[in-house]
């Protein structure tokens, strides 16, 4: 297996001022670690937030948080929290402050304009899963509701087997999941899930032929569709 990679801090080819290919890069790891999240945390239980002490109770357990940013039912719109119009102490904005660099260093305007209009794919559960996917710390995040909106933390002190590496069988429901949630690039996330997992892989022809830390392989075949690539199917490979 190879080390943990985050695709885009790497001279992976991508366009990183692009929504859907941003989006991509980080949508398989984050989304295994948010399942995560729902099935040991979350668990449909209470939340309490304290901002004050940067911590939220959620039934008996209680974790460090970082304040990611707000959904607004009002005004129908987003915001960071590193515009900071709640006075937050600085410690607790560190994540969105490294989101915001990593945007005025690649050109992603959608991690350095304050606010954003929400839609059917900009929503604080995306704009939160790509603040804590490109961070090289380990964060999941946290929907908390109430009357006026959705306000978004990151968890961070989680367990180590939300991030651990999946086996060839959750990587394909992964995938198999991610591209019936969202409309994604498919080689990107392809790839950049097989980065995040820490899996050696390479390219054959229009195929990518991975290795993981069973020593299982997988045989993931794409389609040209115009310019983009599309998953055809995923098989293993015995022997």
């Amino acid at each position: 297996m190879a080390e943990r990679v985050n695709i885009l801090k790497t001279d992976y080819e991508m366009d990183r001022t692009d929504w859907t290919q941003v989006v991509s890069a980080v949508f398989g790891g984050m989304l295994r670690v948010q399942d995560m999240i729902e099935m040991y945390v979350a668990k449909g239980q209470g939340w309490n937030v304290d901002f004050a002490t940067h911590k939220i109770k959620i039934g008996n357990s209680t974790y460090p948080i970082q304040f990611i940013g707000s959904e607004s039912i009002q005004s129908n719109d987003w915001l960071w929290g590193w515009e900071n119009i709640n006075g937050f102490d600085d410690s607790l904005l560190e994540l969105v402050d490294e989101a915001r660099d990593f945007g005025e260093k690649v050109g992603f305007d959608a991690l350095t304009a304050p606010n954003l209009p929400l839609t059917e794919s900009v929503t604080g559960y995306i704009l939160s899963m790509i603040a804590c996917g490109i961070s090289d710390k380990n964060y999941g995040y946290y929907p908390c509701k109430h009357s006026g909106g959705v306000a978004f933390v990151a968890l961070y002190d989680l367990p180590e087997k939300f991030f651990a590496p999946v086996n060839s069988t959750g990587f394909i429901s992964n995938i198999m999941k991610a591209i019936s949630l969202y409309e994604l690039d498919h080689k990107i996330l392809v790839e950049g899930f097989l980065a995040w997992n820490g899996c050696d892989y390479h390219w054959e022809d229009n195929n990518i032929y991975a290795t993981f830390e069973n020593k299982e392989q997988l045989l993931i075949r794409f389609e040209n569709i115009g310019d983009k690539k599309r998953i055809k199917n995923i098989d293993g490979i015995t022997g």
